[in-house]
């Protein structure tokens, strides 16, 4: 069994799977990405039997493609900062403190690819303070952008809460203010492949059970 999830759902999936019995965990092959690059490899004809990604992808792949026949939503992430421990922990308590706090940082890291990167790009952008940040951003492609900060690359990140918390070494500030948070809604979808498969079976009811609800909490996520 095959399962693409993204990032910001990783460690709740992997503690998850972590509980199986070993023979039950050795039939299942996991691969992490952005849900940009989830939707591209299904486009390309990858078929696993279960997908992870935002709300918003997983209701195009039901709508869109008959070999995907059901979904549910599992949890809901929010965007967060990350700093270098030791730092004087910035005010980020709404709009205008968040501002001072891009404006005052010595330098800033997050994504280019997922769905925090995008959304902070723009928000940049909004704000006027593209030119103004663009010599101490650092970019990343993927992953996890907390690492940035543990390989001394800079000494704040902004990414879901869920990727800041999966990385060791790194203190948080807090949630984004209400009035410019991003809330993203991730839900898993099952292929006919899945349909057809008892182990993809298993684990699709384990996704929404309260033992999963569980594991999403503690990893920074809201069940839904």
């Amino acid at each position: 069994m095959r399962i693409l999830c993204t990032n910001a759902l990783k460690a709740s999936i992997q503690s998850l799977i972590s509980t199986l019995e070993p023979l039950e965990q050795a039939t299942i092959t996991l691969q992490f990405s952005p849900t940009a690059h989830i939707v591209t490899q299904l486009l390309d004809g990858d078929h696993p039997e279960i997908v992870i990604l935002t709300k918003k992808a997983a209701n195009s792949l039901i709508q869109e493609n008959p070999r995907w026949i059901n979904s549910i939503d599992l949890a809901a992430s929010e965007l967060g900062v990350a700093m270098k421990p030791g730092l004087e922990k910035p005010v980020i308590d709404n709009a205008a403190n968040f501002q001072t706090f891009l404006l005052q940082a010595t330098s800033i890291g997050y994504t280019t690819d997922g769905i925090s990167g995008v959304y902070m790009a723009n928000l940049v952008q909004e704000l006027g303070l593209r030119e103004k940040l663009a010599t101490k951003t650092k970019l990343i492609k993927g992953g996890l952008a907390g690492e940035l900060i543990v390989s001394g690359q800079v000494d704040f990140v902004i990414q879901n809460i869920s990727e800041l918390m999966a990385v060791k070494g790194i203190e948080i500030v807090g949630k984004l203010p209400d009035e410019i948070q991003l809330k993203t809604i991730f839900s898993a979808a099952l292929s006919q492949v899945g349909q057809e498969n008892s182990s993809a079976l298993k684990f699709w009811q384990l996704l929404n059970s309260d033992q999963a609800k569980g594991l999403y909490e503690t990893n920074g996520l809201t069940p839904v």
